[in-house]
């Protein structure tokens, strides 16, 4: 994780994700993840994003100044959107298949301030549907070609 940290600083926003299977009670990922960032002097840039509500919590207690964003899986909803109001999580994560069948769910998400973020975006259709939903954040197999599809969906009037 350093060495990723160290090669993208000054260049991106890393996003780490926690996986839910790797929180514990000790806290020991959280923990290491806030160091690296840390040592890498990224802290500031740094999202930290997860399935566990827990984990979420314990960065939020021991860096407030990152971003955190909850994961959504293929349910879930308005709750979330409000616990992430609560807890001060400000990115929702989904499916990009969630939120191109629920757009109700993806406004009410930005109304409540959250950023939005979408995963696996893979094709062109898929892309040029989420961007009207205010999705901001994707996650793809494909960079190279979905950074091309980006570069001419915004030159698009």
């Amino acid at each position: 994780l350093e060495q990723l940290l160290e090669l993208l600083h000054g260049r991106a926003c890393p996003m780490v994700e926690i996986k839910r299977e790797a929180v514990d009670r000790s806290g020991a990922v959280e923990n290491a993840v806030l160091a690296a960032a840390r040592s890498t002097g990224v802290l500031a840039d740094l999202c930290v994003i997860s399935m566990s509500w827990r984990a979420l919590r314990r960065i939020r207690a021991a860096a407030p100044d990152v971003v955190t964003g909850f994961v959504l899986r293929r349910t879930g909803g308005l709750a979330a959107v409000e616990r992430c109001q609560r807890l001060g999580v400000r990115f929702l994560i989904g499916p990009s298949r969630r939120w191109l069948r629920s757009p109700r769910l993806a406004r009410r998400a930005r109304e409540a301030g959250l950023r939005l973020g979408a995963y696996v975006v893979n094709d062109r259709v898929t892309l040029e549907g989420l961007l009207p939903l205010g999705v901001e954040s994707l996650a793809s197999d494909r960079p190279a070609e979905l950074a091309g599809w980006l570069a001419t969906a915004v030159e698009a009037p």
